[in-house]
């Protein structure tokens, strides 16, 4: 733990900065220094404690999702985190596999490394899918539905399938039925 809090050169120094799971008001969060592929990296991750503890629940389905738009600078994603309600976002500096597993890690580490999910239903992101298999082995893995589509959608563009085919073929009922279909 100790080498997340060294210094930071051209950065903040670790007396000005809050350990892990001290709180600003009523907030839970950290902010880690980690490094990846030989480059310092700084994530910040936050939530309220009751959401927090909603995800130590045995069993709980968790929910896993990135967003770009309400992403402060410099950071590049947003991980949010939650089962019903949002838990807690982290904000993190890359998309790499790594950076994914120390999001995740750190989120078992505010839940006092007590969540055991019964799912995990996430984006088709190959470093995310990694991350979560890793951090909750043994855990039903879900994709979420719409980046599926959405990932489908772009492939049938870059082959040049004519517009009119691909609306049809994501309108609702068609390509859906196959997420029914047991393997």
């Amino acid at each position: 733990m100790d080498g997340c809090w060294t210094e930071c050169p051209g950065s903040w120094s670790t007396s000005t900065l809050l350990k892990p799971f001290e709180a600003i008001s009523f907030i839970k969060y950290f902010n880690v220094f980690y490094t990846n592929d030989g480059k310092r990296q700084r994530m910040v991750g936050m939530g309220h404690p009751d959401l927090i503890r909603l995800l130590t629940y045995p069993g709980v389905s968790i929910f896993i999702d990135g967003t770009f738009s309400i992403t402060p600078k410099p950071f590049k994603q947003t991980i949010i985190v939650m089962c019903h309600d949002t838990s807690y976002d982290v904000y993190i500096p890359a998309k790499g596999e790594w950076t994914h597993w120390h999001c995740l890690d750190w989120a078992r580490v505010l839940g006092k490394m007590k969540m055991t999910p019964a799912s995990i239903t996430r984006d088709f992101e190959a470093a995310l899918i990694n991350a979560v298999h890793d951090q909750f082995s043994g855990t039903q893995m879900v994709g979420i539905l719409f980046h599926w589509k959405q990932a489908i959608r772009r492939k049938l563009v870059e082959l040049r399938i004519p517009a009119n085919q691909i609306e049809e073929s994501m309108s609702a009922g068609a390509i859906d039925v196959l997420t029914v279909i047991p393997i």
